[in-house]
């Protein structure tokens, strides 16, 4: 007999627990400020694309809109790498956030269809004023 019996230990893990990180030029030099993930980088290159519109479009002054890009960029570079990593797919964790709020249904639960309730009917001789003996 042995004295220490074996314990296995089975550890479900994420598959993206650590981000895929982008940190250096392809020379090998580091970028400023980085390590960036991919995100990151999506909204570097969507703010310096926005700037590079708005200054076409609308021919604003040049120093005071480089300041309030650079600051909007970096606020967003830095909101965009607190993005959690979890089984949830980001977008599917901002559609479901959003959904409620800009189509305002009955919500189906498991596939279910959701039932139309009639809606109260105004009764006497103020119409504006519903009914509500029925819930008494």
């Amino acid at each position: 007999m042995t004295d220490n019996p074996t314990t296995y230990v089975v550890i479900y893990t994420l598959a993206r627990k650590f981000p895929k990180m982008i940190g250096k030029f392809p020379n090998g030099q580091d970028i400023p400020f980085g390590p960036f993930t991919r995100i990151q980088c999506g909204v570097i290159v969507a703010a310096a694309t926005a700037v590079l519109m708005v200054f076409k479009l609308f021919h604003p002054p040049m120093l005071s809109t480089l300041l309030i890009a650079a600051t909007a960029t970096i606020v967003a570079v830095i909101i965009s790498g607190r993005i959690g990593f979890s089984m949830a797919r980001t977008s599917s964790r901002l559609i479901w956030l959003l959904r409620p709020r800009l189509y305002r249904a009955p919500l189906s639960t498991g596939g279910r269809r959701t039932r139309k309730r009639a809606t109260p009917a105004a009764t006497g001789k103020d119409h504006h004023v519903l009914d509500l003996d029925f819930l008494s």
